[in-house]
């Protein structure tokens, strides 16, 4: 399953374009980054815990939001996921084995949340332009 999905709103568009390159970037991170903890907070609350468990990372704790990294382009955005290092299972719970039966965690959280997460990043985007614009006009 392919969980991106694009903001499209020509008024904070417009508002963003008028920020320098730098400030649209770290404004448009804060709200991926906003709207990726509503996904992930969901996506723990859906993950299976066995709190017998005594060591190693529970699924649970290895679901993170990590920014994107590309060169070469503008790129301000996250990925939310199961950091396969402490977790390398978490593949196979969501979607099962031919021994186990799935526990699906992920795609039900993110499929509930996505309209949230949306107009989280709306009011963090407006918030943000809001603040970064005031902070450019006092000459920080």
């Amino acid at each position: 399953m392919n969980g991106e999905f694009d903001l499209d709103f020509k008024e904070i568009d417009d508002l963003l374009k008028a920020l320098p390159d730098a400030a649209q970037e770290k404004v448009v991170l804060q709200a991926a980054r906003a709207g990726g903890a509503v996904i992930r907070n969901a996506a723990k609350e859906n993950a299976p815990y066995d709190d017998s468990r005594t060591s190693g990372t529970h699924l649970r704790d290895a679901i993170k939001v990590k920014k994107i990294r590309k060169t070469g382009q503008f790129t301000a955005g996250v990925t939310v996921g199961v950091k396969s290092k402490d977790a390398p299972h978490g593949h196979l719970v969501e979607y099962g084995t031919v021994n186990h039966k799935a526990y699906p965690f992920f795609v039900p959280a993110y499929l509930a949340v996505k309209e949230t997460a949306i107009k989280t990043m709306q009011g963090k985007m407006i918030r943000a332009i809001k603040n970064t614009a005031k902070r450019i006009g006092r000459g920080r």
